[in-house]
């Protein structure tokens, strides 16, 4: 709390009244309520209020983490589909990517031009949604595409 109160007191708020909530079953959730220096002091229904609230955020970051993982496992479906339409020749790019190869040697391991190697990485980088050769072959790794 140190980097909220130094922030807020200048805001002229001057102390808090927090609840924490942390179990093994639910998110943690921390609630504060702050006020201003001439205000009164804490009362029953602010206290009414932390305790009223605490188990709704709990719930809402338990649905935000479950969005969360839904959003990932589409994702990763997604991957799944899309890797499996690379041709054989970017399978051959990736794994010489993924080995430290430039285009331009992966061109004279493969005999192609470094046109087409440039193009067959281009296109394994938009099909696997990356946005760099590096992120392409992390991506390819977790798919089990490439042989650790």
């Amino acid at each position: 709390m140190d980097f909220h109160t130094d922030f807020l007191k200048p805001q002229g708020l001057h102390s808090s009244l927090c609840l924490v909530r942390a179990d093994r079953q639910e998110p943690a959730v921390a609630v504060a309520i702050w006020r201003p220096r001439q205000g009164f002091g804490w009362g029953e229904e602010q206290a009414r209020f932390l305790r009223y609230v605490a188990p709704h955020l709990g719930r809402a970051l338990d649905i935000e983490r479950r969005l969360a993982a839904a959003e990932a496992q589409r994702v990763a479906a997604s991957l799944s589909q899309a890797a499996a339409t690379l041709t054989r020749r970017e399978k051959d790019c990736l794994a010489l990517v993924a080995r430290g190869a430039s285009n331009k040697e992966a061109a004279r391991r493969l005999g192609l031009s470094v046109y087409t190697v440039e193009d067959h990485v281009k296109s394994l980088i938009r099909k696997l949604q990356a946005s760099s050769r590096t992120e392409a072959v992390a991506t390819a790794l977790g798919l089990g595409l490439l042989a650790g």
